[in-house]
């Protein structure tokens, strides 16, 4: 089971990277095909338990690269919301190609939880 976190981990962020990479060179339809992966990844990490999909959720905070916090508060948003936003209000602040969908994101979360309080 060790194995399988490690490499599912290593794979988000691999892909992580990737998407981020398509997104700062434009490449829309990689991106696509990236982000696919990325969320066969994630529902592989739910099948196999809580632990996997806990350290998907750490990649929030504990990602190398702003891509992987992104991707991790983008599709695990349902396993920790408060993390995700607290993650994305933190990258909206930095610089990148990321800023944007993060403000978006981070919009469409906060309406969210307006909406069920």
């Amino acid at each position: 089971m060790v194995n399988h976190v490690k490499e599912l981990t290593v794979w988000f962020e691999s892909a992580a990277i990737a998407y981020g990479y398509a997104h700062d060179t434009a490449r829309a339809k990689w991106a696509d095909d990236i982000l696919a992966d990325l969320n066969k990844i994630v529902t592989r990490a739910k099948e196999l338990g809580l632990e996997t999909e806990r350290r998907l959720v750490d990649l929030m905070t504990d990602g190398q690269t702003p891509w992987v916090r992104f991707c991790s508060a983008m599709l695990m948003t349902e396993s920790d919301p408060d993390r995700a936003i607290s993650t994305l209000r933190q990258l909206s602040k930095e610089q990148g190609m990321f800023v944007p969908m993060c403000v978006a994101l981070l919009s469409d979360l906060e309406e969210a939880r307006a909406r069920k309080h």
